[in-house]
């Protein structure tokens, strides 16, 4: 297995488009997110391979501190599907954050394919087989689990 970082982000776009991840809002939530922060720490370190070197994201990443991810945007609509209350959209948010946060402590500090394929092992772990119904608790805790995996990668 090449250990290139595109040859993960690659992977990781395949899950969410047609994994197993994508099989439940919590997968899919959790598998848009890792490939925006695996997207960002390869742009940021330069990893991804670039057809136009002026490309004009470079150096965006460095000023763009408020919600880099858009996490508040990913958790209002999963809120809205779950038809989570406030305390619960507030929780659910601080849940997608800490996936992130580990996520991207993860990728920033070994950025190669192998940590990507964590990522993608932590979520479709996580998920399982995705045919349970999802309540506002299912998803919480799916998310929780997957950032647990991601932290116990590390």
């Amino acid at each position: 297995m090449s250990n290139d970082i595109r040859t993960g982000l690659s992977g990781v776009s395949a899950l969410r488009l047609s994994g197993r991840g994508s099989g439940s809002r919590a997968g899919a939530a959790l598998s848009s997110l890792a490939a925006q922060i695996a997207g960002h720490v390869a742009d940021t370190l330069n990893l991804a391979a670039q057809d136009d070197q002026s490309d004009r994201r470079r150096g965006k990443n460095f000023i763009t501190a408020n919600d880099l991810y858009e996490i508040e945007a990913l958790s209002g609509s999963l809120s809205r599907d779950l038809s989570a209350n406030g305390s619960e959209a507030v929780r659910l948010t601080a849940a997608l954050h800490q996936f992130a946060e580990r996520s991207a402590t993860l990728l920033g500090a070994r950025p190669a394919a192998y940590s990507v394929e964590h990522l993608v092992h932590a979520i479709d772990d996580a998920v399982g087989d995705g045919k349970s119904p999802e309540d506002f608790e299912s998803v919480l805790a799916t998310i929780e689990k997957a950032s647990l995996a991601v932290e116990n990668a590390q």
